[in-house]
């Protein structure tokens, strides 16, 4: 694919996903303003929990991608946490993150967490689709080798080669395009029961569970998987996912049983098909300027 690597004077760039990071964060952003423009909220409320929603998801996420994927090598070099410029952020830790900043906010402000979230589900999940697009320009978070059809082979400088476990040229699983297709179904799930009160209250519910289930899944597809002693049969990103499963079983029940709780959330009926068709021009938008991005960087490279 097309990793992005760039040696000005001082300035070495190998391998960053950075900038398809934060185009996967800006088109998400749009759509979040799009939503929340179509049910006339306050705006200046929402670019404060954001702030402070994506300060929080971008902490966590670092914290989780070295603590539970490179474990020793934090361990050995705690000042590993603040080189950021050396990659390690997860989608996992990041959301999870960004929805607790979200929670102690809305108690903070004395808002509805399950009314406001219903914005921001949908905008997550477009972000990862975009994101992970990112991640298979860069040849990052690929998967295992693959002896199907449609198989991949990566850049030689693509990261899933330069570890020397898997010989270059070999094909893997695209398992970044099997996670774009899970978002995607997910994404449409969202959307098109946006007129279904019970659904539409729960979102963060069935995000749980259908993000949790994609990743579950995913990984046994992926080559950057680790396994923790006390569970050698699951990986980390498994172990993860069942413990969001478990969280939202637990929130689904009760939510049953604090029903009045969500029959107090305000639900508008929605313009289905206006939303799809402006998620699927951000989700473009955002592919085509990563791709811009990776190809100006190749001939940058080549240049320079």
């Amino acid at each position: 694919m097309l990793p992005i690597h760039i040696d000005i004077g001082f300035l070495h760039i190998h391998h960053y996903e950075g900038l398809y990071f934060f185009t996967a964060i800006f088109f998400a952003f749009l759509y979040f303003i799009f939503l929340c423009r179509e049910e006339n909220i306050d705006m200046e409320l929402m670019y404060e929990a954001v702030f402070i929603c994506l300060i929080f998801a971008l902490i966590s996420g670092r914290i989780f991608s070295l603590f539970f994927w490179s474990t020793k090598e934090v361990i050995h070099n705690p000042l590993l946490i603040f080189q950021i410029w050396k990659g390690g952020i997860t989608v996992t830790g990041g959301v999870l993150g960004g929805l607790i900043a979200g929670f102690i906010y809305s108690i903070i402000k004395k808002l509805s967490f399950f009314y406001y979230i219903q914005f921001f589900i949908p905008s997550i999940i477009i972000g990862h689709i975009i994101g992970r697009f990112g991640c298979f320009l860069n040849g990052d978070a690929a998967g295992s080798p693959a002896n199907v059809p449609w198989g991949i082979t990566f850049s030689p400088e693509s990261i899933n080669y330069i570890s020397g476990l898997i010989p270059p040229n070999t094909k893997l699983h695209p398992t970044q395009l099997y996670e774009i297709f899970g978002n995607i179904l997910l994404l449409l799930f969202i959307i098109l029961t946006g007129n279904i009160k019970f659904i539409k209250k729960r979102r963060i519910i069935w995000y749980a569970f259908g993000y949790c289930s994609i990743r579950f899944i995913i990984e046994y597809f992926r080559n950057d998987t680790n396994r923790w002693n006390c569970a050698p049969f699951l990986t980390t990103g498994q172990i993860i996912c069942l413990t969001g499963i478990i969280f939202g079983i637990i929130l689904l029940i009760w939510s049953i049983f604090k029903n009045n709780i969500f029959s107090e959330i305000p639900g508008n009926e929605v313009k289905v098909k206006k939303q799809l068709i402006f998620a699927f021009l951000i989700i473009t938008g955002g592919i085509f300027l990563e791709l811009f991005i990776a190809i100006f960087a190749k001939i940058l490279s080549i240049i320079i």
